[in-house]
């Protein structure tokens, strides 16, 4: 908590000293969270971070010297001086971005192609829970049952916008139990209190992750939405079939279509 803290009020004065160029997005305030999820994280676990990402890559084990590189644009930097403050990439934390909810949905994704017992984390902030992109992932998630925990820094600001302009819902966990996700709302301030509840929200997670595979790999029986006589037997249809209004070479088709009587 203290590097990060540091490293935050650094960058500042080499900010505001014109030091370091392009748009900076500090996460002054926000270290107990991060501390707090991180303690209870193993190696093999993979962080998605949002446009406040530096302390999230610092808990990750960056290099500090790499990462300020990055912000002033040198070569040395974390991915040489091409990102800045909001694109960063590296190996445990894997990526930021400057998309608001951006890494929610890739988060999910690598999930899925991690090894039994460990999970992706994404952070966020309250500002992405108003974008579409938000509820969707939600709503994958808990339908695949991916080994992905999902934590909201809550500074109960969109930019410059407050939470009561933009939204009617107080608590942003009230949106868990409506996907059937389990959330907890704590005092992002107070570190024990986050790494409880870390704690008690991946225990679950984990055990799942142990015995689920990838719903995408699993052998499973599809049934067919095609009628049974149609099945096997279908083909492009022709230009001039499609201008006549007919379907191709479909057996069922035709004995649809068929006059009342007719032999066809």
């Amino acid at each position: 908590m203290a590097r990060h803290r540091a490293f935050e009020e650094v960058t500042a004065r080499a900010h505001a000293d014109g030091r370091l160029p392009g748009l900076l997005h500090l996460s002054i305030g926000a270290e107990a969270a991060t501390a707090g999820v991180f303690a209870v994280l193993g190696d093999d676990d993979r962080i998605y971070s949002a446009h406040r990402p530096h302390g999230h890559f610092l808990a990750a084990g960056e290099s500090p010297l790499e990462l300020f590189a990055e912000l002033a644009g040198r070569e040395t930097g974390l991915c040489r001086g091409r990102g800045g403050s909001m694109h960063l990439m590296g190996a445990r934390a894997v990526m930021a971005t400057g998309v608001v909810g951006g890494t929610l949905p890739i988060a999910v994704g690598h999930s899925l192609a991690l090894s039994p017992g460990t999970v992706a984390v994404v952070f966020f902030g309250d500002g992405a829970v108003q974008t579409g992109i938000f509820h969707e992932t939600l709503n994958m998630a808990s339908l695949w049952r991916t080994p992905t925990l999902f934590v909201c820094e809550n500074n109960a600001r969109a930019e410059f916008t407050s939470r009561e302009e933009h939204t009617p819902v107080a608590c942003v966990s009230d949106y868990g139990p409506v996907y059937g996700i389990p959330a907890l709302t704590v005092d992002g301030a107070d570190v024990r209190a986050v790494t409880e509840a870390a704690t008690a929200l991946l225990e679950p997670v984990r055990a799942a992750a142990l015995r689920k595979r990838n719903p995408n790999r699993e052998r499973r029986r599809r049934r067919s939405t095609r009628p049974r006589a149609r099945r096997g037997r279908w083909r492009f249809p022709s230009g001039r079939e499609r201008r006549d209004g007919r379907d191709g070479g479909d057996a069922h088709h035709r004995a649809r279509t068929a006059a009342p009587g007719s032999s066809r």
